[in-house]
């Protein structure tokens, strides 16, 4: 049975470009003719791909604005920022929700009931201290 080293030898290109292009990675950029010469060297190696089986794992991702209704409302940099970030999150299955840094700053106690999440990303200017 052929391997996907096999199949990215077989077309001259990297095991990565291999994987991306099979697990159609929509912001992998890739020629039409080398996309071809990999599903060329798959059929011709009768390449399989390997039924992983994973579990099914819900990621949470909390996103803290660090900007006021003013700002959004003046420049709408922050907002497409946020709206963008959420929509690709939700495209990936990924769970969010969006929390305003003022809210940690007028009650502690929010922190220490925060969700339960695998990553913290900040939208805005912080400073160090409110980071800390």
């Amino acid at each position: 049975m052929s391997t996907i080293r096999d199949v990215a030898k077989h077309a001259g290109v990297s095991i990565a470009t291999v994987s991306r292009i099979l697990n159609n990675d929509e912001y992998f950029g890739v020629t039409r003719e080398t996309k071809q010469k990999v599903l060329e060297a798959v059929k011709k190696l009768n390449y399989k791909k390997k039924n992983t089986k994973r579990k099914n794992i819900q990621l949470n991702v909390s996103i803290i604005k660090s900007f006021d209704e003013k700002i959004e409302s003046e420049d709408p940099y922050f907002v497409s920022l946020r709206l963008d970030l959420e929509y690709a999150l939700k495209k990936k299955g990924i769970k969010s929700k969006v929390f305003e840094l003022q809210m940690f700053e007028k009650d502690e106690e929010i922190l220490m009931n925060f969700i339960v999440c695998n990553a913290i990303i900040v939208i805005g200017e912080t400073k160090r201290s409110q980071l800390d």
